[in-house]
């Protein structure tokens, strides 16, 4: 009978002992589970942020491109005037 009311105490305290683990494995998973959607969500606030910003390479790619599509431009506009001037020259009399 003793040994009995033993076994059952230590079931008992196993019994406790499994339940608190379980308990802490839950409160663990439940603290890296709300990292994970604190990280996450600093990570969605943070993207915004840079697709907004381009960065020196493509400003200086950017630029290149605006400033050979000027000179393309410019080019077009002499030769325009280039024509222009040589047709006010031709009279016919």
């Amino acid at each position: 009978m003793l040994k009995l009311k033993e076994q059952q105490k230590q079931n008992q305290d196993s019994q406790s002992k499994e339940n608190r683990e379980d308990e802490q494995k839950k409160e663990d998973k439940e603290k890296q589970q709300d990292q994970d959607n604190q990280q996450e969500n600093s990570k969605d606030q943070e993207q915004p942020e840079q697709k907004n910003q381009i960065t020196k390479q493509e400003a200086e790619q950017i630029l290149q491109a605006i400033q050979n599509q000027e000179k393309r431009v410019q080019e077009k506009l002499d030769l325009k005037k280039a024509k222009a001037a040589k047709a006010g020259n031709i009279k016919d009399w």
